[in-house]
């Protein structure tokens, strides 16, 4: 048996790999807001904690500040003065979650399924764009056009929020007879329980969105398709909820790639409108979603889709805190590196 031989089978009798254990899977519903700012708070102070490498120059920064205090001051001084801020920064939190949490934008610009229009579908884009542009216009806290964006069983990316069907898609009318074609062989899974990576693109466009007849979900190149068509002036921020394959990612990164000249367009053309830190394009997320979608921070999977992102022009943001970009700290040219040796 040749070397390449025994490590073959050494391999395929392995136990396998225990699943990445991540510190930012902590997302939390809770109706209250201010529980909610507050659980997100904690989890950017975790990831200060957990990525160093990725925000090394706050943390050197912030380690400089605390021992020249300590050499300059007293250690009790020292102490209050962190007690103080920790004050600070939990007044901060509580003083967010008063504010009223209203973007005109999110969602496509509807919010439910019992409106005129339901969120993430091209209807609502194009009747809230045909407002912004009209002689009305534009419309008031319209700071970007945002929408959910997760793939499919086989691969394709469609704009939906909710992880499972059933809000988006109620099981009566129209839609029992799609639910039907769900069912696997002896197994009927319960609605509630069927997620969209789940089910296919062509299973999910037997659904009807809120079981209205010939509304459907749609895709992100159909949306992003739209946006052009309507002449929308505003940024465009897609928020990663669920990409899990690399063919997924790769579809995403090059529809933004896409996309790319109107945005850079919109940037001479309507200025005024541009958003300070996501531009006119950007990519959003939760902390625990992005590191399932693109990898760890720090990791070689992390680096890899850092860099595509970055070499693209694309900002990736969190979505609660626009200021932190999950692609800050990428070492120079590690990226390329990556990709000369892979190929």
């Amino acid at each position: 048996m040749t070397t390449a031989e025994a490590a073959s089978e050494a391999a395929a009798i392995a136990p396998p790999a225990a699943p990445p254990r991540h510190l930012y899977l902590t997302g939390l519903q809770h109706h209250c807001r201010a529980v909610r700012v507050l659980h997100m708070g904690l989890v950017f102070e975790l990831m200060l904690l957990r990525s160093a490498a990725l925000f090394k120059r706050e943390l050197l920064a912030a380690a400089g500040v605390v021992l020249l205090a300590s050499r300059v001051l007293d250690c009790s001084v020292a102490l209050l003065l962190g007690l103080l801020f920790g004050c600070l920064q939990l007044w901060c939190w509580c003083n967010a979650a008063q504010r009223v949490e209203y973007i005109r934008g999110h969602r496509a610009g509807a919010h439910g399924y019992d409106g005129q229009y339901c969120e993430n579908t091209i209807e609502a884009l194009q009747a809230l764009i045909e407002e912004d542009n009209g002689p009305h216009g534009p419309v008031k806290d319209l700071h970007y056009i945002e929408l959910d964006v997760q793939e499919t069983a086989d691969g394709e990316l469609v704009v939906l929020h909710d992880f499972d069907l059933l809000r988006a898609f109620p099981n009566t009318g129209l839609n029992v007879a799609g639910y039907e074609q769900l069912a696997l062989p002896g197994l009927k899974p319960a609605p509630e329980l069927i997620q969209v990576q789940d089910v296919t693109s062509s299973q999910l466009c037997a659904l009807h969105v809120a079981g209205r007849e010939g509304l459907h979900a749609p895709t992100l190149r159909e949306f992003i398709a739209a946006f052009r068509a309507a002449s929308c002036r505003r940024p465009l921020v897609v928020e990663v909820k669920k990409v899990f394959s690399d063919g997924g990612r790769t579809m995403l990164l090059q529809l933004l790639r896409e996309h790319k000249p109107y945005a850079d367009r919109l940037e001479l053309e309507h200025p005024g409108m541009r958003n300070p830190h996501l531009g006119f394009l950007a990519l959003i997320a939760f902390p625990h979603f992005y590191v399932k979608c693109f990898g760890e921070f720090g990791s070689q999977r992390w680096r890899h889709w850092s860099q595509q992102f970055a070499s693209a022009g694309i900002p990736v943001r969190c979505c609660y805190l626009e200021t932190l970009s999950y692609c800050h700290g990428l070492p120079p040219n590690q990226g390329q590196k990556e990709e000369q040796t892979s190929g």
